[in-house]
């Protein structure tokens, strides 16, 4: 296709768009006219964007195009279906696509705690290096179980919910790195693993994952999926595949701001859990029973709502429509 030849024939038609995207207020038929306009531009855009085009004017064409889309649905579109997108579509299809990374973070910080909380477990001599023994009992049948309940529930619900916010932030905004998220989830699971070994060798076993499985299965689980949102987008700058490396990480940013917002959501939830849940007088079965519930229900929503949002038919990445987006620039 001859880009100048396309771009002799159809510039009266982009500048009468911009005309008309200039106004404050158009008429019946000049909004008639704008969207014909609208999908002739469209059309060049789609075009042009499979050739080596001048970047200036695909730029120019991709500003008329996502202007005239703006003008024409902004007063269509109701705030609560933008909401119901993103929670049914966007969301789940960000955490599906992410789904391999999520459960390599799942595995490689269960492997870590559980080798170091038996190996801590087996050698008493290690864990009386820490601090003397009555302090390790103090810890594991006092300190441990009042830490949950020490601070009023409100008060310690959103400190624990602006902590783990903070520390699901720098995983998956350090992701790109590869290296930082890695080495912050193996310090949280050797920590786990310590804690295990400390309360279950000088109390017991069941005492720590009484404390533990109520809210820690959510809240992990966020920490999990920051840490495998961030490790994908450092993949995507790895192996961008038929995309530019800059188009790729591009993406896989929408695509983890998106997965961020729904973070908030996780770990409110999982905030409320260790702040009511965990220490409360309910039967230790019913409270273990309720945090595998959430949980569940996470892997519910990213595996089946998830795969539905992200298959051939819907198409959603998480990362918005092109309207949103915005559209790339043709490379050679």
């Amino acid at each position: 296709m001859d880009i100048d030849a396309l771009e002799a024939v159809r510039r009266p038609e982009w500048q009468r768009l911009e005309e008309l995207l200039a106004k404050r207020r158009i008429s019946g038929a000049e909004a008639d006219e704008m969207a014909a306009l609208y999908r002739f531009v469209a059309a060049d855009l789609s075009r042009i964007k499979q050739e080596n085009a001048d970047v200036d004017t695909v730029r120019y064409i991709s500003n008329l195009v996502q202007r005239a889309r703006g003008q024409m649905t902004r007063r269509r579109g109701h705030p609560m279906a933008t909401v119901s997108r993103f929670v049914t579509a966007e969301l789940p299809a960000a955490l599906y696509l992410a789904r391999w990374w999520i459960i390599a973070a799942y595995a490689f910080s269960i492997a870590v705690a559980c080798a170091f909380g038996f190996y801590w477990y087996n050698n008493e001599d290690l864990l009386l290096s820490l601090a003397p023994e009555s302090a390790l009992r103090a810890y594991a049948n006092d300190d441990f179980v009042n830490y949950y309940s020490e601070n009023p529930a409100a008060l310690f619900g959103t400190q624990v919910w602006t902590n783990n916010a903070l520390l699901a932030v720098v995983s998956a905004v350090t992701g790109i790195t590869g290296v930082v998220p890695i080495y912050i989830l193996y310090g949280n699971s050797t920590m786990l693993g310590q804690t295990a070994a400390i309360v279950s060798y000088f109390g017991s076993p069941g005492l720590f994952f009484s404390y533990i499985l109520p809210h820690g299965l959510l809240e992990l689980s966020a920490i999990y999926v920051a840490t495998g949102a961030g490790l994908r987008m450092f993949w995507s700058l790895l192996a961008p595949g038929r995309r530019t490396r800059m188009e790729a990480m591009g993406r896989e940013g929408r695509a983890l701001l998106t997965i961020g917002i729904g973070l908030i959501l996780i770990l409110l939830v999982s905030g409320i859990e260790e702040a009511y849940l965990t220490p409360s007088s309910l039967p230790v079965w019913l409270k273990i029973t309720i945090g595998a519930s959430t949980t569940i229900l996470l892997w519910i929503y990213i595996l089946v709502l998830g795969k539905r949002a992200a298959d051939a038919d819907a198409g959603h990445t998480g990362i918005g429509s092109e309207a949103v987006s915005g559209y790339y620039q043709p490379v050679s």
